[in-house]
């Protein structure tokens, strides 16, 4: 009876604890050892170091300022107007628009004259102006050689060469080479008056080696 307690015992002890500290057989649940009263040493925990890259500073280097060239240009040299093509009867000569005044220049022989040194401010009749006076008239005056010298010296001012910008603003009066005095009126145009009529400067500065020619547009 004695042996028999001892195994009891045992057997209870075996049942408690069980080979591997397990409270009997638990329905297939495996419970992790717990160590009571010892150090659970747990494994280093190794930080992980993030090396970053070295950080260079590089330099940075600005591509060269290339300065353009400075071209330096010849200073202009102004050429020097185109001489005139010719004298006044020259160029009364070579001019369509002024053929009917050739005419009447040489019915009065006053080709010499416009050929002359100068210089001449001459206030030329175009076709056109010629064309205003009766058919009748016109041909009256051209065989008359005196009437027709007087007309044709009306419209010729001796000893200046006035272009358009220099005849003055308001009533410049200008004496002609037959003697009569006309006037030479300036406001937007310039309008040229004697005792005979008006005309109007249809075309400045038509110059000539000697003196100017301007155009008009009526026989004056």
């Amino acid at each position: 009876m004695k042996s028999f307690a001892i195994l009891s015992v045992l057997a209870s002890c075996v049942l408690a604890d069980g080979p591997a500290g397990h409270h009997g057989h638990h329905t297939g649940v495996h419970h992790a050892p717990v160590h009571h009263g010892s150090f659970v040493q747990h494994a280093p925990v190794h930080h992980a170091q993030v090396h970053h890259a070295p950080v260079h500073h590089v330099p940075v280097h600005q591509a060269p300022v290339h300065h353009s060239p400075v071209f330096h240009q010849a200073p202009l040299v102004k050429q020097a107007p185109a001489p005139p093509a010719g004298n006044i009867a020259e160029l009364v000569v070579a001019s369509p628009e002024f053929s009917t005044l050739l005419a009447a220049v040489q019915a009065a022989g006053l080709v010499d004259t416009l050929a002359g040194e100068g210089p001449f401010t001459v206030f030329a009749p175009t076709n056109g102006a010629f064309e205003k006076i009766p058919q009748e008239t016109l041909q009256g005056l051209l065989a008359d050689k005196d009437a027709l010298t007087a007309v044709l010296l009306r419209h010729v001012v001796p000893g200046a060469a006035l272009q358009g910008k220099d005849v003055p603003s308001g009533s410049t009066p200008l004496t002609t080479a037959g003697g009569a005095v006309i006037t030479a009126e300036r406001s937007n145009f310039i309008q040229v008056t004697s005792e005979a009529g008006s005309a109007f400067v249809t075309r400045f500065d038509i110059l000539a080696s000697n003196g100017v020619i301007h155009a008009i547009d009526t026989v004056i």
